[in-house]
């Protein structure tokens, strides 16, 4: 699980982790579903109408709210998961407990930044009113695991360096995981 608050630069981490494990069949990287359409980012939009039907049918492994929209990931990842590959999202960490009570090894990559850093990057993304930045930055957000193993990044230098960071991580979690049975 990749978290972190909104600015944090989740986005830019995974398409350099994309790139560094494109050939590594063991890693899927998750597409989410969003009830916005898709901008700097690689998700796939659908309805709110299509996000409600889903949910209500049980079609997502994992389905949140946030900000006024809804996210999932779609249930076809739960074979991936059963064949024993390493699944990466980028999810809420409000989903935390739900991941863990999946049955599978969790481990949650926190990506974060220092408040100043996380509003600059806000302003220059261009998504958001200052209000909502406002109340990005102020959202009570707790991380908490039971059983997840958690890395943390603080990722506030260069995204090349970042990038280095996150792939480190990764190649931590592969070498220090059982394949799910």
């Amino acid at each position: 699980m990749i978290v972190g608050p909104s600015g944090a630069g989740k986005d830019t981490l995974l398409d350099g982790a994309k790139k560094e494990f494109a050939s590594d069949k063991r890693i899927v990287f998750a597409k989410r579903l969003i009830t916005r359409p898709a901008q700097d980012e690689d998700n796939e939009t659908i309805s709110p109408e299509d996000f409600a039907y889903r949910q209500s049918q049980g079609l997502f492994l994992l389905s949140w709210q946030a900000h006024g929209l809804g996210y999932g990931l779609s249930l076809d990842l739960k074979r991936q998961l059963d064949e024993g590959r390493h699944v990466i999202a980028n999810l809420s960490r409000s989903l935390i407990e739900q991941a863990e009570n999946l049955g599978y090894e969790v481990i949650v990559i926190h990506i974060t930044a220092a408040a100043e850093i996380l509003q600059q990057r806000l302003k220059l993304r261009g998504r958001e009113t200052p209000q909502d930045i406002s109340d990005r930055l102020n959202r009570e957000a707790p991380l908490t695991t039971k059983s997840a193993r958690l890395i943390e990044i603080r990722n506030e230098t260069s995204p090349g360096e970042g990038i280095r960071a996150f792939n480190q991580a990764i190649r931590q979690c592969l070498t220090s995981t059982a394949p799910h049975e």
